[in-house]
C-alpha cells in the first residue's frame, strides 16, 4: 500500500514537472516575481541599445528581465516591475553605462532639471533577486527537499526501534 502511494506521488511529481517546463532564460527572469504573478508576467531581454525583445507576452502588468552581468549589476541579477516602468528602466540603463559615479549622478540631475527624467509609475514596486539571495534560495530549496525526503522515508518505512513509540513500549531496565 505505501509503495503504491509513493509510486503515485512520484508519477504525479514527474507529470507536474514535465507540464511546467519552459525556457531556462524565462524561468531565470521570473525568479524575482511574486509567486502568484509568475504565470501572467511578461518576460523581456534587454538589447545593447536599451530597447528590448519580448520573450513571452504576459497577461498581467508585471514585466521581468535578467540583468546579470550588465553595467553596475552583479553576476546574477533579475528584476521585475510594472510594464509602465520600462521607459524609466531603459533611461536608468543609459545612465548606468557611465562608469564614473559623479558623472552618472550629474547626468541624472541634468535630466531631472530639464524635465526629461522619466517618472516611475506611482505606487509601483521593483522586485529584485541577486547574488547572495539566489544562493540563499538554493540552500532553502535543498533544505526543504531534504525534509521532504525524510518525511517520505518515515511514511514508507514507519518508525524504527529508535522512535519514541518504540521506547515507550519497551520495558524499563533497572
Amino acid at each position: 500500500m505505501t509503495r503504491s502511494v509513493l509510486v503515485a506521488l512520484g508519477v504525479l511529481g514527474l507529470a507536474t514537472a514535465a507540464s511546467a517546463q519552459s525556457s531556462p532564460e524565462i524561468d531565470k527572469a521570473l525568479l524575482a516575481a511574486p509567486r502568484q504573478a509568475r504565470d501572467g508576467a511578461t518576460v523581456i531581454t534587454w538589447k545593447a541599445d536599451f530597447t528590448y525583445d519580448t520573450l513571452r507576452k504576459g497577461t498581467n502588468q508585471i514585466v521581468c528581465y535578467d540583468q546579470s552581468g550588465q553595467p553596475s549589476e552583479q553576476p546574477f541579477s533579475v528584476q521585475c516591475t510594472s510594464l509602465a516602468n520600462l521607459a524609466r528602466v531603459a533611461q536608468n540603463k543609459r545612465f548606468e553605462v557611465e562608469t564614473d559615479r559623479a558623472k552618472r549622478q550629474a547626468l541624472v540631475e541634468a535630466a531631472e532639471k530639464d524635465g526629461t527624467r522619466v517618472k516611475p509609475e506611482y505606487g509601483s514596486v521593483f522586485w529584485n533577486l541577486s547574488g547572495a539571495e539566489a544562493q540563499m534560495q538554493t540552500t532553502q530549496f535543498l533544505k526543504n527537499l531534504a525534509i521532504l525526503g525524510g518525511l517520505l522515508l518515515l511514511i514508507a518505512f514507519g518508525p524504527s526501534r529508535y522512535s519514541i513509540d518504540a521506547r515507550l513500549r519497551r520495558p524499563i531496565e533497572a
